[in-house]
């Protein structure tokens, strides 16, 4: 080995390579948290859809059994 010569690693090109890859994972993990935020919020608007009907439908029931005096 010459004087001063460092055995063969990654170095500068394997650090812009792993770089490159971070990011791309941390691009790929943002995107897929976003969606995991908009499936819940999706999933609340339909649960909470399906309590307004279903309060709204025992209310309708509610009143129509109801006697009427008079």
């Amino acid at each position: 080995m010459a004087a001063g010569a460092r055995p063969h690693t990654l170095g500068d090109m394997g650090r812009m390579l792993l770089t490159v890859l971070g990011a791309i994972l941390a691009i790929w993990l943002l995107l897929a948290a976003i969606g995991w935020i908009f499936a819940m919020l999706k999933t609340f608007v339909i649960i909470g859809l399906i309590a307004v009907v279903v309060v709204a439908v025992v209310s309708l029931l509610a009143k129509a059994k109801r006697p009427r005096r008079g």
